[in-house]
């Protein structure tokens, strides 16, 4: 998203800039997961998962 971002920036980048480009990102599918962002969304997305780590730092899922 960040870097989908960046590539929308007209001009030179600023934080400005930034913001616009991800304000007006609106809906993007990377790679199987779909992202919708515009002035009045900014969740992003509604997935979550839970990742379990063992003690030693080794991840169940």
């Amino acid at each position: 998203m960040l870097v989908e971002g960046l590539r929308r920036i007209n001009g030179t980048p600023s934080r400005a800039s930034m913001l616009a480009a991800m304000q007006n990102l609106g809906h993007l599918n990377l790679g199987g997961f779909d992202l919708t962002i515009d002035q009045n969304d900014r969740g992003g997305s509604h997935f979550t998962d839970l990742t379990l780590a063992r003690s030693g730092g080794k991840y169940i899922r």
